[in-house]
Order: C-alpha cells, then sequence, then structure tokens
C-alpha cells in the first residue's frame, strides 16, 4: 500500500507524481495516487499528466492494479491532458500500460480529465472511470500511420464524467486498433 499526493509542478515536464519512462517497470498495486497537480501552459500535448506520465516506454510496462487515481490536475493551457494519467508511446514496439480493477476519478484537465493517451498501448479491464471533468474523460489520439493507437476495454464503466461542449466519455481519433468488450 502506498499514496502518492502533494506534488505540484509549474515546468513542461507532466508526471507530478510519477514518471515512468526508457525501459521501466513499474507495478502500482493497492495504491493511492491523489491531489497531484500541474499547471502549465502546455503546446505541445507529448508531456502532460497531472499525476502519472508514462512517456515512450521501450520495452517495459506499467502495471496499475486495484488503485484509486483521483484528485489530479493538469492545467493552464489549451492543449493539456491526462488529469489522472498520461501516456504517450512513440514506438510500435512500446511496452504497455494495464490498468485493472481501479478508479480514476475526480480529475481534471483541459482536454482528457482522466486519461489521455498520444500513440498509446493501453488495456483497461474492470475499472470505472467517473466524475472527472474536461473536453473529455478518456481521450487518445494518433497522428501517424506507422505508430497506431491501441486501446482495450474490457468491462469498464465510463460515467458522470461533466465533458465540454463537443467532449465524450471515450474520444478515440487518428489512426486506431483497439476493441471495447460490453460489460453483460
Amino acid at each position: 500500500n502506498l499514496t502518492i499526493r502533494y506534488g505540484y509542478l509549474t515546468n513542461y515536464n507532466g508526471g507530478t507524481g510519477i514518471y515512468v519512462s526508457g525501459t521501466s517497470t513499474l507495478n502500482l498495486t493497492s495504491c493511492i495516487v491523489e491531489r497531484n497537480h500541474r499547471y502549465y501552459n502546455e503546446s505541445d500535448g507529448r508531456y502532460d499528466g497531472g499525476a502519472i506520465q508514462v512517456y515512450s516506454l521501450t520495452t517495459g510496462n506499467v502495471n496499475i492494479d486495484k488503485c484509486q487515481i483521483q484528485y489530479n490536475s493538469d492545467l493552464g493551457g489549451s492543449s493539456n491532458g491526462g488529469g489522472g494519467i498520461h501516456c504517450t508511446m512513440v514506438n510500435s514496439n512500446s511496452g504497455t500500460l494495464y490498468i485493472t480493477n481501479s478508479t480514476i476519478n475526480n480529475n481534471t484537465s483541459t482536454r482528457a480529465a482522466a486519461l489521455f493517451g498520444s500513440y498509446p498501448r493501453i488495456k483497461v479491464s474492470n475499472t470505472t472511470i467517473c466524475y472527472n471533468s474536461g473536453q473529455s474523460a478518456f481521450y487518445t489520439y494518433s497522428f501517424s500511420g506507422s505508430y497506431l493507437a491501441y486501446v482495450y476495454l474490457t468491462n469498464v464503466t465510463i460515467a458522470y464524467n461533466t465533458v465540454g461542449s463537443g467532449g465524450y466519455g471515450l474520444y478515440t481519433w487518428g489512426t486506431a486498433d483497439g476493441s471495447l468488450t460490453p460489460k453483460g
């Protein structure tokens, strides 16, 4: 059991609570990551993340299981994304972000309040994404045909999020591969 809270950044890189990159592997189990805040006028979008930044994993994985990611923010510019988690992968053979049996709630950001992914490799299961506030709760994109956005959701609830005009609970844009498996 681990609690990470009260981080505050006003500079370029995100991940106020946790920053993971390169060949790292991180396993978080039964953790609370809360009240971490980043305030920066982001124009790029690759280095965001109020609580957790997963950036360019080349071989490692991030495993988040039975965790609460809550009350985090990434604000200050129109491109900020990922109040809870920001995941950017820049290689088609990147590691993967796994989120299981967790809750991502009450996070705030300009674009993606709970989870933002650019060229991500994300697998989410048995998780609730709720009460987040931003343009979208969960936002992923890929600009290039070389690097796809891989997003797999199984038994995930996305509900009670406050999204802006034209916003969505789940928004994917660009070239992607993935699946949505409904509850039932």
